[in-house]
């Protein structure tokens, strides 16, 4: 019965747990450079937000172009 139970379990493949792994550092980053920029500039949360959307819509539209 256990056995049963445990041939149920899905691991995750090699390249799940790469991409997991780049999300995971990509997260990391984002937030190092996030809270230092926010501080640096003296940013409220709501300033820095606005600022990092517009940067992603003008990536955007550069690669739409």
């Amino acid at each position: 019965m256990i056995w049963l139970k445990l041939s149920k379990i899905r691991f995750p493949t090699k390249l799940e747990q790469k991409f997991a792994n780049i999300i995971s550092v990509t997260r990391e980053q984002f937030s190092d450079i996030f809270d230092r920029v926010k501080g640096s500039n003296d940013y409220s949360l709501d300033q820095m937000c606005a600022v990092v959307s517009v940067d992603i819509l003008r990536l955007g539209m550069r690669k739409i172009q």
